[in-house]
């Protein structure tokens, strides 16, 4: 018999072995997902939560700023400080620990559209600002589309709701 006329084997023991490698791949490839996902959250924090807490502690400055410089539309300047600090402060702690995470990214992609709006005046002139703006709001993007990684507390909250 030659090699066309012989029947096809198919190993089952092979077949699970190439099951459990792939899930395995799968469950690394999950968890560098999540350890990505994890560095980004960390990173964005960070700079919101910065810059709440600069808005805090100069807080006449910050009523100045939004008074003369931000033209936030349809607020008033003192509502929109308030508004611009408490949410770059609790939503910056809300993606640190991974909590209601997407819509926290979504809270923080439009904080962020808005100061480049009200600020663009100034924000114009400088390349690196504008740069800076597109990038946070294209990686707010990213948690907004992203599934759920392993490393956050919304993992843990759906465990417990389901």
């Amino acid at each position: 018999m030659n090699t066309i006329e012989q029947p096809l084997k198919f190993d089952l023991l092979d077949f699970g072995q190439m099951q459990s490698e792939m899930q395995k791949s799968n469950l690394l490839m999950q968890w560098i997902y999540s350890v990505f996902e994890l560095m980004v959250r960390l990173y964005l924090a960070n700079i919101f939560f910065s810059s709440g807490w600069t808005k805090i502690q100069n807080w006449s400055s910050t009523l100045y700023f939004f008074n003369d410089e931000y033209h936030v539309p349809f607020l008033d300047p003192g509502l929109a400080a308030v508004l611009a600090t408490a949410g770059e402060l609790g939503l910056s702690v809300l993606l640190v620990l991974g909590l209601f995470t997407r819509r926290s990214a979504f809270d923080l992609f439009m904080v962020n559209a808005i100061a480049f709006y009200s600020y663009y005046s100034v924000l114009k002139n400088s390349a690196v600002a504008i740069h800076d703006h597109l990038h946070w709001g294209l990686l707010l993007l990213l948690l907004m589309i992203s599934r759920n990684g392993i490393i956050k507390a919304d993992r843990v909250l759906a465990f417990f709701l389901n």
